[in-house]
């Protein structure tokens, strides 16, 4: 490991960045292929840490919820609903 890189992770792990300190390697690496600017390289590791907070506080007011069980529009069964119709949904 080199040390620019530690001390990367020493920066995102005292900001507490803990999606930009495991893709920000991986994503420079598809920058520099692609020949992608930095603030387009920026705003893609910004976007992965609010996406994975997002994950992450879902899954945290899930559990303390405390629903029985998980359901979603995926699983719900049309055929047992007769009157209810299958329409894409908006977001």
């Amino acid at each position: 490991m080199n040390l620019q890189y530690q001390r990367l992770q020493e920066m995102c792990d005292s900001l507490k960045l803990i999606s930009v300190a495991q893709g920000y390697s991986d994503l420079a690496q598809d920058a520099v292929k692609n020949q992608v600017s930095y603030t387009d390289f920026l705003e893609k590791l910004l976007e992965a840490e609010i996406k994975e907070r997002q994950r992450r506080s879902q899954r945290i007011l899930t559990k303390i919820a405390g629903f029985p069980a998980i359901k979603t529009l995926d699983d719900f069964d049309y055929s047992f609903a007769g009157s209810i119709k299958k329409q894409p949904l908006k977001n």
